[in-house]
C-alpha cells in the first residue's frame, strides 16, 4: 500500500493533473495551458510547477509562472479548510489587455468560463451554494518573488504599453474563514525602487480589513508611466514617501465604508516640463502634509497642516498672447458643452477642512514676450493660509508677501471668505514697487521713458461682491519720465502723498482724499510755431483704419451712459514745483523758467460747482540767450518744427 501511495503521488498524480488541467482550460476557456515540470511528494505533501504558461484564444499569453512551491498541511481535513503552509511563486507574470471601457482580456475569460459552465442546478443545491460562501482557505505565508504585471491599454488615442517589473510581495496568515482574523502583513516592491509595505488584519468572510500602509520610492514615475497620452505635460523625478491608518469594511447597505487617519505625506523633487519642448513650468521640491482624517460615507476630508515650500513656475506669455499655463487647460467650447448637458443629480457635497497652509519660498519666474521688448521679472512669494473650510461663510486667515525682483514687496495680512462667494477684508501695503518694469507696455501709448519711480500704499482693502473699498494712504516718489523723440526730461517728480484715501468701486466709482502733497513737481512745456506741443508730439498718430460706425456708435453711447467717478480733494499743497515753459507760437516767442513754487489749492470736488481757490507763490527767470537759438532752431521748416 504504501508503494502504491508513493507511486501515485510521485508519478501518478502530475501526469493526470497535467493533462486534465490542460483539457478543462481548453474546453472551457478555449486557452492553451502548458507546464515544463510537476513534482508532487506525498510524503511532505509539498508541490513544486516549473515552466507554467496559460494562451487564450487570441493568442496572448494572460499567465506565466517561472516556479512555485506549495506546501500543504496535513491538518487540512480537520480543520475542513484547504491550509497551506507555504505558496512561494518566482517570476510569476500577469498579462491585461484592455480593449475598450468595459472588455479586457480577463472579462473574457470570464464570460467564456461561464458560458461553458454546467446546467443551473436546483434552487435548493443553489441555496446551499450560496449560504457555503468563498472556498476555505488558509495561507500562512504567501511570497511572489520578481512578479511583473504587463499591462497593454488600447482605449487611449495612442496605445499605452507598459511593464511593472521586480514585484516582491509577501503576506501572512491570508484566509477566507468566516469571521477569521489574525495579523498580516504583506511587503511589495518594485523594479523602480517603489516599496508598499502593509500592516494589519484581513477578512474575506465579511470582508473587512484594518492597518497601516506605508509608501515609499518615484511612485509619480509610475503613475506618468501609464498616464502620459492623457497628461498634457511631462513629469520627471518625484520621491513619494506616505503612511496612513485604515479601516475598510462592506455596509450593511451594499455601500463601502472607508476611513483614514494619521495621513502623512511628503512628495519632492518632481519636474513638469513641457511635452513639446521639454521647458520647465515648474518645480516642487518640497510637499509635506502632516495629520489628516477622511470618511468617505460621511465626506469629509480634514488635514492638520500642508506645507509646500521651494516651487519654481515659470509662467509665460508667447508673442501670439497665448499663454503656456492656460494652454494646458481643455478647450473653453468642450467644457462649456460638458456644462451644458444634463448632469445627473450630484450628491452632498465634501466637507474639506486644512488647519494651516504654508506656501514657503515660492519662485515665480514670469516672462511676456508679447510688448516689443520682452519683459522678464521673478516674483518672490510666501503665504500662509489658517482654518480653510468648505462651510459657506466659513473665514479664512491669511498673511502673504510678494517681493519682485525688480524692485517692491506687497504684504497683506486679515481675512477672506471663498463661498458662496469672495469676501475680504485685508490690511495691504506695497512699499518700493519699481515702476520702470512698466515701460514695455507704455511704448505703444507713447513716446516716454519711464526712467524711474517708486509706488507705495498703506491702507485696509475690502471687497464683496459687486463692491470694493480701500481706505488708507497712497504714494508715489522719485518719479522721472524722458522724451523718448528728444532724449530730454519731460517731467519729474520728488514725491506724491495722498493721505486720508477713501476708494469705492460700485455701481458708481468715488474717491475722497483728505490731502494731496505735491513735492518738487517739475514739467517741460514747449509750444511750437504751428500750436502743437512738445507733449502732443508724444502721443501716437490716430490709427488710420476707422472703427466701424456701429461700433464707435456704440462705444459713444456706453461711454455717455456711464456715471463720472465721484471725486473729492479736500486739500492740494504744492511744495517748490518748477517749470520749464516756452512758446514759439506767439508774434513774441518768449521762455520762462519757473522755481520755488509753493502753495494750496483749496476743496475741489466734482459734485460741487464751487471753484476752487488757488494761491501759488514762485520765481521766474527769463532764459533769452538759451531760448532765442532754440527758437530759431524750431522755426517753421526747421528740423524742430
Amino acid at each position: 500500500m504504501l508503494g502504491l501511495y508513493a507511486a501515485a503521488g510521485f508519478l501518478l498524480l502530475p501526469w493526470l493533473a497535467e493533462r486534465q488541467i490542460a483539457a478543462l482550460l481548453q474546453s472551457r476557456l478555449e486557452a492553451r495551458f502548458s507546464v515544463a515540470d510537476i513534482d508532487f511528494n506525498p510524503f511532505s505533501l509539498q508541490l513544486r510547477i516549473e515552466g507554467l504558461d496559460l494562451i487564450d484564444a487570441d493568442g496572448w499569453r494572460v499567465v506565466s509562472l517561472g516556479q512555485g512551491f506549495i506546501n500543504l498541511q496535513a491538518d487540512s481535513l480537520r480543520r475542513k479548510a484547504l491550509s497551506l503552509r507555504e505558496v512561494h511563486l518566482d517570476a510569476l507574470h500577469l498579462s491585461l489587455r484592455r480593449y475598450s471601457s468595459a472588455d479586457t482580456n480577463l472579462q473574457r475569460l470570464a464570460q467564456r468560463w461561464a458560458g461553458t459552465a454546467a446546467p443551473v442546478e436546483a434552487p435548493a443545491v443553489q441555496a446551499t451554494q450560496a449560504e457555503a460562501g468563498l472556498f476555505p482557505l488558509t495561507i500562512a505565508d504567501l511570497r511572489l518573488q520578481q512578479a511583473s504585471i504587463g499591462l497593454t491599454d488600447n482605449v487611449p488615442a495612442v496605445s499605452y504599453i507598459g511593464l511593472v517589473d521586480a514585484l516582491d510581495i509577501q503576506i501572512e496568515n491570508l484566509t477566507t474563514l468566516p469571521d477569521a482574523s489574525a495579523g498580516q502583513s504583506l511587503s511589495l516592491t518594485m523594479g523602480n525602487g517603489s516599496r508598499l509595505d502593509w500592516r494589519g488584519s484581513l477578512s474575506l468572510a465579511p470582508l473587512h480589513s484594518c492597518g497601516e500602509i506605508e509608501l515609499r520610492g518615484p511612485y509619480p514615475a509610475l503613475v506618468y508611466d501609464y498616464l502620459r497620452e492623457q497628461l498634457p505635460v511631462r513629469l520627471s523625478g518625484g520621491w513619494l514617501e506616505s503612511r496612513l491608518s485604515y479601516d475598510f469594511a462592506l455596509a450593511d447597505d451594499g455601500g463601502v465604508a472607508l476611513t483614514a487617519s494619521g495621513l502623512q505625506l511628503q512628495l519632492s523633487e518632481l519636474d513638469v516640463r513641457e511635452r513639446a519642448s521639454n521647458a520647465l513650468l515648474a518645480r516642487l521640491p518640497e510637499l509635506s502634509l502632516s495629520g489628516g482624517d477622511f470618511d468617505l460615507r460621511a465626506r469629509e476630508l480634514g488635514l492638520q497642516s500642508l506645507r509646500v515650500a521651494g516651487v519654481e513656475l515659470h509662467p509665460e506669455r508667447f508673442e501670439d498672447g497665448q499663454v503656456n499655463f492656460l494652454q494646458l487647460l481643455p478647450e473653453y467650447g468642450a467644457a462649456q458643452a460638458t456644462s451644458a448637458a444634463a448632469a445627473p443629480a450630484s450628491p452632498a457635497p465634501w466637507s474639506l477642512r486644512l488647519q494651516d497652509l504654508q506656501l514657503a519660498d515660492w519662485h515665480v519666474h514670469v516672462r511676456d514676450r508679447v510688448p516689443a521688448t520682452d519683459v522678464a521679472l521673478t516674483v518672490d512669494f510666501d503665504a500662509r493660509l489658517r482654518n480653510l473650510d468648505s462651510t459657506p461663510g466659513a473665514s479664512v486667515d491669511l498673511e502673504t508677501t510678494l517681493g519682485l525682483s525688480t524692485g517692491g514687496t506687497l504684504r497683506a495680512s486679515g481675512e477672506l471668505s471663498v463661498l458662496p462667494a469672495l469676501d475680504t477684508s485685508l490690511e495691504v501695503r506695497v512699499d518700493d514697487l519699481a515702476l520702470p518694469v512698466l515701460q514695455a507696455y507704455l511704448e505703444p501709448l507713447a513716446a516716454i521713458r519711464l526712467e524711474q519711480g517708486r509706488f507705495a500704499l498703506a491702507g485696509n482693502l475690502r471687497s464683496s461682491p459687486g463692491n470694493v473699498f480701500y481706505q488708507g494712504s497712497v504714494g508715489l516718489r522719485d518719479l522721472r519720465i524722458d522724451d523718448a523723440l528728444q532724449d530730454e526730461e519731460v517731467f519729474r517728480l520728488g514725491e506724491l502723498a495722498l493721505q486720508g484715501v477713501s476708494l469705492e468701486v460700485a455701481q458708481q466709482t468715488s474717491v475722497s482724499i483728505t490731502d494731496l502733497q505735491l513735492l518738487e513737481p517739475y514739467a517741460r512745456i514747449e509750444i511750437a510755431a504751428d500750436g502743437s506741443t512738445n507733449l502732443g508730439a508724444l502721443l501716437p498718430a490716430p490709427s488710420a483704419v476707422a472703427e466701424p460706425v456701429d461700433n464707435a456708435g456704440a462705444a459713444v453711447a456706453g461711454a455717455g451712459s456711464a456715471p463720472l467717478p465721484a471725486l473729492e480733494i479736500a486739500r492740494i499743497r504744492i511744495e517748490q514745483a518748477s517749470a520749464d515753459f516756452s512758446d514759439v507760437s506767439l508774434p513774441l516767442p518768449f521762455a520762462v523758467l519757473m522755481t520755488g513754487l509753493n502753495g494750496e489749492i483749496s476743496a475741489m470736488s466734482t459734485r460741487s460747482s464751487e471753484p476752487a481757490r488757488v494761491r501759488l507763490e514762485g520765481h521766474k527767470a527769463q532764459k533769452d540767450a538759451e531760448f532765442a537759438a532754440k527758437a530759431g532752431s524750431r522755426a517753421p521748416g526747421g528740423a524742430g518744427g
